[in-house]
């Protein structure tokens, strides 16, 4: 056995680490675990070699290669966790230096993200292309003073008949301007993914349903979806099925007794104060930017303060629309399909 040589540890040339240690999907570091090496002869991603390393920000991506071409980096990580990362937006002027365990947890909430506009992807999008690029904090003043027609008061998609182009569109929820995508992903079969311009942090404090109509409005059919996205990995998450709502268009004509025409509204709603901390937990929760008001942490306060009632019951007295607990009048809308019940706030929707 070779004896320990007690000598600094020196990088020869920076550089060259770094473009070896770089994911090829997200081009960041390769520093969220885990880590793998990937070969596949077939994969339909061109930036990605026949021989690949994935991090961890990037594992949807495992699953387009079979289970025997995947191989964890266990040495690798072993040694890259003792070292400290420049964080991902360094260039955008971030200074934080992360050890391994801190930086997905800084990454997401970091407010140096830089995001490209929606409407630059035309090829997604049949637009003409935006070549706009900045602060995810400074892309709503962006599109409500650059893409205005795109804004919209009521998020609705009409599927009749099935449109071949892929659709975008935006609305507000709140202070927050939402982006909702509708992309035809096969003949039948569509991707709907709904994304808030923050972080990952404030795109969980966030759901949505898609209601689909027939063209009665007698009969309809809801999606849930328990979170949204943030709007700066729109490109990755329109290919990871986690993260998107798919819509088969004739299983959803089927369940609606072979309607010719289908319609579509999105309810995007804020989740209520209790759901929001437990996403937060009992990190800082400035970097929200709305998400908690004043107005919540006053009434937090009074429910603290008041009588403990059952966390069963309360759900049960919570209006799904807005959420929040139902005060009187309350309506009930019966249908044919479900059960509404909606407080004074809401009877409009």
């Amino acid at each position: 056995m070779g004896e320990l040589v007690d000598e600094e540890f020196k990088v020869l040339n920076k550089d060259s680490l770094q473009l070896a240690c770089t994911c090829h999907n997200c081009n960041k570091l390769l520093n969220v675990e885990p880590i793998y090496l990937v070969t596949d002869s077939k994969s339909d991603n061109p930036n990605i070699p026949l021989l690949a390393q994935i991090c961890g920000r990037c594992k949807h991506v495992l699953k387009k290669y079979p289970q025997d071409n995947q191989l964890r980096q266990y040495a690798y990580e072993n040694l890259a966790r003792f070292l400290t990362y420049p964080c991902s937006n360094k260039k955008s002027g971030c200074t934080a230096v992360l050890n391994w365990d801190n930086i997905l947890d800084h990454e997401i909430v970091c407010e140096f993200q830089m995001v490209l506009c929606p409407l630059n992807h035309d090829d997604i999008f049949s637009v003409d292309k935006c070549t706009w690029k900045g602060n995810v904090r400074c892309l709503n003043e962006h599109i409500e003073r650059t893409h205005k027609e795109h804004i919209v008061t009521a998020a609705c998609y009409n599927w009749t008949p099935p449109k071949p182009e892929n659709s975008i569109l935006f609305t507000h929820v709140g202070c927050h301007l939402v982006t909702v995508v509708v992309m035809l992903e096969s003949k039948d079969t569509y991707y709907c993914l709904v994304m808030i311009n923050g972080n990952d942090v404030e795109s969980q404090c966030f759901r949505y349903q898609l209601e689909l109509f027939d063209e009665t409005r007698e009969h309809s059919i809801i999606l849930r979806k328990a979170r949204l996205e943030p709007l700066g990995c729109m490109v990755d998450n329109l290919k990871n099925p986690d993260a998107v709502l798919e819509v088969d268009i004739r299983k959803i004509q089927e369940m609606l007794k072979n309607t010719k025409s289908i319609h579509g509204r999105f309810g995007i709603v804020k989740k209520n104060k209790k759901e929001i901390m437990q996403v937060v937990g009992k990190k800082d929760h400035s970097f929200l930017n709305g998400c908690i008001t004043q107005k919540d942490k006053e009434a937090d306060l009074e429910v603290n303060n008041a009588l403990q009632l059952d966390d069963t019951m309360l759900q049960e007295l919570e209006c799904p629309i807005c959420n929040e607990y139902m005060v009187p009048p309350i309506f009930i809308c019966a249908t044919v399909t479900y059960l509404h019940i909606i407080c004074d706030f809401n009877q409009d929707e």
